[in-house]
């Protein structure tokens, strides 16, 4: 078989072209009986993976007959009710306790009086701070214990 040669391809083209037709024909060209028993051992291997093949869909049939059993609704007794759970209890006081209160007071109240006494006239910051750490003191006791009545 002879390709003529388009002036656009080479002839190096034109043969691969040609090889890969006549490879492509002998491709699909019925193979003869005769070569050494190829195709029995296919056909055995056929068959056997055919056999495989329906002893497989059989088992998953009956996996599905099995699976569709167990899918069915049984009936189970009621769930027992769930117990309510406890009302919540109350929680501490979130202020500072009695002496916490008093301590911050007593800190701030320092504080405020050592300032106060500093400006004021007459008046010394450590006089102050002792004045202002006692009021304080009371002030955050007694908050202390309002909130311990909260």
């Amino acid at each position: 078989m002879f390709l003529v040669i388009d002036s656009r391809i080479c002839s190096f083209a034109a043969k691969r072209v040609q090889n890969k037709i006549e490879f492509t024909k002998e491709l699909s060209a019925p193979r003869g009986g005769g070569g050494g028993g190829a195709g029995d051992e296919a056909a055995a291997r056929e068959a056997q993976l055919q056999a495989e093949n329906k002893k497989l869909k059989k088992e998953l049939e009956e996996l599905k007959s099995i699976e569709a059993a167990l899918a069915a609704p049984v009936h189970a007794p009621a769930p027992a009710p769930v117990p309510k759970a406890a009302p919540p209890q109350p929680s501490k006081p979130k202020g500072p306790g009695v002496v916490g209160g008093a301590a911050r007071g007593a800190a701030r109240g320092a504080a405020k009086g050592a300032i106060a006494g500093a400006i004021l006239p007459g008046m010394d910051a450590s006089d102050g701070a002792k004045a202002g750490a006692a009021v304080g003191a009371t002030r955050g006791g007694l908050r202390g214990i309002l909130n311990r009545r909260r």
